[in-house]
Parts: structure tokens; C-alpha cells; sequence
């Protein structure tokens, strides 16, 4: 095994800190050496690697090509050893702070909030912001440290994806309904039924049920447009109409026989489930410990186990 270089490691860091400032003072300033010193080590950094790292003018540094790949390595070699340290020192102290997370609004309130709750309850000393919105926050421009995504599929640029459970739609109509207008025998049935749906569907007027012989197209008749699932579910709980609800915000409502759930063999949606972060090199131990919380517990919970 090769032994690290101390002088390596304080060359890259001075270096760096030349790039950052934009000149040899600003970066002797930024280390604490003097500007002789700094262009010294800059010099002996590249009589080392054998290659030119700056093109120096009186008035102007310039990476050259070399030096932009070397540049950008050890930023990421100072970062790991920074992330490294901090993070050692984490696990000799108690968990505290703040996380601040956002989740939409109806997965927020029926399972995420509940994650959060048991998790305070075993680390009185964080706090946490829970931010209940339907809206896609910008990760990178606003101030949260963690995001809860239901969508096909994300945008990792800059992000730290994790997937970690599917959301599955059911098919639910009130028993009043069934009896007073039956049950369709079939996914072609639904159809000759009166049915609700959300606001945030873009398949309004066809619905796509994906049975054993293959995925099924559907034209609906649609009564009531809601752009709340907790209001979609008031108006099937009312005997309107059949609707398409996510399982885990139902699972209560069908146990209790409240609602009744249609052909439950068909697949009417699913949804991958994301916990995202901003890529950043360090990340707090409260934050890692709040996402391995809900890492290990959404799936279970999606999946109504």
C-alpha cells in the first residue's frame, strides 16, 4: 500500500486555494503562507506531476488543461477527507440539530409524519421542519436537506437519489354504490360506472388498468374532479363514484369495509418512491440517521405491511 504524502495533500490544498482567490496573494492569504512560499509549492507541484498546472501573466492565473483535471480531483480528494473526519467525529457525539424535509401533502400526513415522530422520539435533540407540498422543490436552491418524490423517474443532476419504495393505486367504490349500481364484471365494465378523480391525473377520461391479458385502455365517464385525495376519498366514501386512490391512504377504509377494492389483481398504477438529497460531499448525521429511517420503514409502510 502506498503511503499518503503529507506535502501532496498541502500542495493540493494550496493550490486550490489559488484557484478560489484568482491570484497567488488572495490564495497565501487563504492558507496562511506567504505569497513566495505559496508560488514555490506551486512549483515544486508541477515539477512533480511533470506537467505545466498555470499559465501565469502579471495581471492573470489560467488553469491549462492538465491543471483543470487536477484541480478538479483534489477537490474531491479535500472533500472525502474533510467529509471523512466529520464524520468520525459525528459518531463520538449525540445526534442534534435541524433537518429541514419536504414530502407531498397526503404521503406527508398518512406515513411520513409518523417516520418522523418515532425518530424524534429516540433523538430528543434534533428538530425537525416537515414541509407537507405538492409543489417539486428546488433541492439545490432552497434550504432542505431532504425530499420525499413519488415519480417515474428523476433528474439526478446535482441530487442524491434512493429509491425506496413503490406507491400503488386501488380502485375503490363505497358498498352503498355497488348495491345501488353493482359491481362491473369485468375492467371494460368500469366504463358503463360513474366515476371521480384527482386533478393531478393527465389521463382524464380513459383510464389505463393493466390486467393479466395486457395493459387496458378504458373510456370513463368522470363526475367529480377533486384536486385533494383526502376530498376524492370523501366523495367515494359518500356513494359517487368508483375512484383511483392511493392503497396505503385507503388500507383503513377497505380493512374496516368502509370501501370495497376492484379486481385488486390488476395493476391500475404504480409509482416509484424517492428519498432525495443535494449532492453534497458532507452530510450531517442527523440527516444520514432521519434517511435511514425512513429508508428502512416507507417501504413497509407503501406496501401495507
Amino acid at each position: 500500500m502506498r503511503l499518503l504524502d503529507r506535502d501532496l495533500l498541502w500542495d493540493m490544498q494550496v493550490l486550490t486555494a489559488v484557484v478560489d482567490g484568482g491570484s497567488i496573494a488572495s490564495g497565501a492569504r487563504s492558507v496562511g503562507v506567504s505569497p513566495s512560499a505559496t508560488s514555490k509549492r506551486i512549483a515544486s507541484l508541477e515539477r512533480r506531476l511533470g506537467v505545466q498546472l498555470l499559465h501565469r501573466t502579471t495581471r492573470h492565473l489560467r488553469l491549462t488543461l492538465e491543471g483543470r483535471g487536477f484541480v478538479e480531483t483534489a477537490r474531491d480528494v479535500i472533500a472525502a477527507l474533510d467529509s471523512l473526519e466529520t464524520s468520525t467525529r459525528d459518531t463520538r457525539s449525540a445526534i442534534r440539530g435541524e433537518v429541514r424535509l419536504t414530502a407531498p401533502t397526503v404521503l406527508g400526513q398518512e406515513l411520513v409524519s409518523g417516520i418522523v415522530a418515532r425518530f424524534l422520539l429516540e433523538h430528543p435533540e434534533v428538530c425537525v421542519h416537515l414541509d407537507l407540498s405538492d409543489r417539486v422543490i428546488d433541492l439545490t436552491h432552497e434550504p432542505y436537506d431532504l425530499a420525499v418524490r413519488v415519480a417515474p423517474r428523476l433528474a439526478t443532476k446535482d441530487l442524491v437519489a434512493r429509491r425506496v419504495g413503490i406507491m400503488r393505486t386501488a380502485l375503490v367504490a363505497s358498498p352503498a354504490y355497488l348495491e345501488r349500481h353493482g359491481a362491473p364484471a369485468n375492467v371494460a365494465g368500469l366504463s358503463e360506472h360513474t366515476v371521480l378523480d384527482g386533478a393531478y391525473e393527465t389521463d382524464r377520461g380513459t383510464w389505463q388498468v393493466q390486467t393479466t391479458s395486457g395493459l387496458r385502455t378504458v373510456p370513463v365517464r368522470t363526475a367529480f374532479v377533486c384536486s385533494s385525495p383526502g376530498g376524492l376519498r370523501q366523495a367515494v366514501l359518500a356513494g359517487l363514484g368508483i375512484a383511483r386512490l392511493p392503497l396505503y391512504f385507503v388500507k383503513g377504509d377497505l380493512h374496516e369495509r368502509r370501501l370495497i377494492r376492484l379486481f385488486p389483481s390488476c395493476v391500475v398504477d404504480q409509482r416509484p418512491v424517492f428519498l432525495v438529497r443535494p449532492s453534497r460531499s458532507y452530510l450531517p448525521l442527523r440527516v444520514r440517521e432521519l434517511a435511514d429511517r425512513i429508508a428502512r420503514e416507507l417501504p413497509a409502510a407503501l406496501a401495507c405491511r
